[in-house]
C-alpha cells in the first residue's frame, strides 16, 4: 500500500496556499494582484505534482485493493476535470494584469475554484485514504 503521509502533507500544502488566496481576495484585488497570481501559479505547481502521484502511484495502488477499486476509478475520473477547469483557470489568470483586467470574472471564478479544490480535498481525505 502506498504512503499516505506524502499526500496528506500535499493537502496541508495545497490547503495552505488556498488559505492565503483566500485572504488576499478580501482585501483589496487590483493591489494584491501580483501576489494572488503568484499564488495561483503555485498552486498549479502543488496540485500538478500532487495529481501526478495519485495518477502514476495511488490510484493503480488503490485499484488492486477489492473494496477501493471502484472509488479509486471514480475519483481518478472525478479529478481529471477539476483538473482541466483548475488548469483553464490558471492559464486564464495566471498574472496580474490578467486578473486586474477581468476582475468581476475572477472573483466569481475564484470562489467556484476554491470551493471546489476545498471539497476535493475534503473527499480525498475522508473518502479514499485509507485509515
Amino acid at each position: 500500500m502506498v504512503n499516505m503521509g506524502n499526500y496528506i502533507r500535499q493537502h496541508k500544502e495545497i490547503s495552505d496556499v488556498i488559505l492565503n488566496i483566500k485572504k488576499l481576495l478580501n482585501r483589496d484585488i487590483e493591489n494584491n494582484s501580483k501576489e494572488i497570481a503568484l499564488l495561483i501559479n503555485n498552486l498549479a505547481g502543488k496540485l500538478k505534482i500532487h495529481l501526478a502521484m495519485e495518477d502514476k502511484y495511488l490510484y493503480p495502488s488503490l485499484k488492486e485493493v477489492l473494496s477501493k477499486k471502484e472509488i479509486a476509478i471514480k475519483f481518478e475520473k472525478e479529478m481529471g476535470d477539476i483538473s482541466t477547469v483548475f488548469t483553464e483557470f490558471k492559464n486564464k489568470y495566471n498574472t496580474a494584469d490578467k486578473i486586474i483586467t477581468n476582475i468581476s470574472s475572477f472573483k466569481t471564478e475564484i470562489s467556484k475554484i476554491v470551493n471546489a479544490l476545498e471539497k476535493r480535498l475534503t473527499k480525498e481525505e475522508t473518502e479514499l485514504y485509507p485509515n
